[in-house]
């Protein structure tokens, strides 16, 4: 899943800890520092408990998400929109699943308003400190990658411009590139601008959709420390 879907699973716990916690191991993708649940297997975490119960939830959401009926339809939603509108382009699959999460993230900010500004205010609740710290003692990374990928996020918050149609083409064109090594496309862009309209129209039923995997989520799930 995306940022701010993370953060609406981890809002039941009132913890700015937990939340990043929720998200950490996309920024782990992000800064090149793997954060694979089995490294952290049978870990005593201490002072990090909150932060590390809340990638917990993270690995559960993602693998209950990609194998569910919400990621696998809203997948195939997008490869049917898409069609052969685009020539060219490598990963195709890589792209449906990106914009899918992208807009998932898209219509639980219109759902709920103000969520994407509380998981912001509470991101900058976190102690730079504690980020740093958590960093050193279980990864490899010295070079404080994960604390300055936590800070680009908080400082960027671009999942706010999500609701901007050409802002969210731009943004989901250029990871894309990044991500598959091609040249960034003016065509892709305006492309996904044009067609995120008509996918809206289907937001209705995949908020239900949500809603239905988000309740199955939190009521198997448990705080492990």
């Amino acid at each position: 899943m995306n940022f701010l879907a993370h953060f609406l699973l981890a809002q039941h716990r009132d913890s700015p800890d937990f939340h990043l916690g929720s998200i950490f191991p996309d920024f782990g993708k992000r800064a090149g520092v793997p954060l694979q649940q089995s490294a952290f297997a049978g870990m005593v975490p201490g002072r990090h408990a909150e932060l590390l119960g809340g990638m917990h939830l993270h690995w559960y959401a993602d693998r209950l998400f990609h194998n569910s009926e919400l990621f696998t339809s809203g997948y195939q939603l997008w490869k049917t929109e898409f069609g052969s509108g685009i020539s060219g382009l490598h990963r195709s699959f890589f792209l449906y699943h990106l914009l899918f999460e992208m807009w998932l993230d898209r219509i639980l900010m219109q759902a709920n308003p103000g969520a994407a500004f509380s998981m912001y205010q509470s991101l900058d609740c976190v102690n730079n400190s504690d980020v740093i710290d958590f960093a050193l003692v279980y990864t490899p990374d010295q070079d404080k990658r994960l604390f300055h990928t936590t800070e680009d996020f908080r400082n960027r918050k671009f999942i706010l411009q999500y609701e901007n149609p050409e802002k969210f083409a731009g943004i989901a064109s250029g990871v894309f590139a990044h991500a598959t090594g091609q040249v960034r496309n003016d065509e892709l862009r305006l492309f996904i601008s044009g067609l995120l309209l008509r996918i809206d129209r289907h937001s209705e039923s995949y908020l239900r959709k949500w809603d239905k995997f988000a309740e199955s989520c939190l009521a198997q799930w448990q705080f492990p420390y």
